[in-house]
């Protein structure tokens, strides 16, 4: 069974430089990653980490009400395909 909870930041960047940044000279901490609107999950599969999303409070002057940027989602190669993205999704609404 898979469960989703908040996490810090800092427990996003293992599993998003293997899998957002391997072998791409890129930054796998991302600008507002400890603002205050932004938040973190972490689905976990027999207490291992197996996923991470980060979401950032934007402002789009054409909407209306809070809106948050998916700005990272990632999920370990063996874990994919097994529904955490979602779990994930799901869980940000709440």
């Amino acid at each position: 069974m898979i469960e989703v909870q908040k996490i810090q930041a800092i427990e996003t960047y293992p599993i998003r430089l293997e899998i957002l940044r391997k072998n791409i000279p890129l930054p796998y901490n991302f600008i507002g990653d400890f603002d205050e609107g932004t938040f973190h999950l972490g689905a976990f599969k027999n207490n291992r980490l197996i996923a991470v999303s980060s979401f950032m409070k934007v402002e789009n002057t054409n909407l209306k009400g809070a809106q948050y940027q998916l700005r990272g989602m990632a999920t370990l190669k063996e874990f994919q395909g097994f529904g955490a993205g979602k779990l994930m999704l799901k869980q940000s609404f709440s």
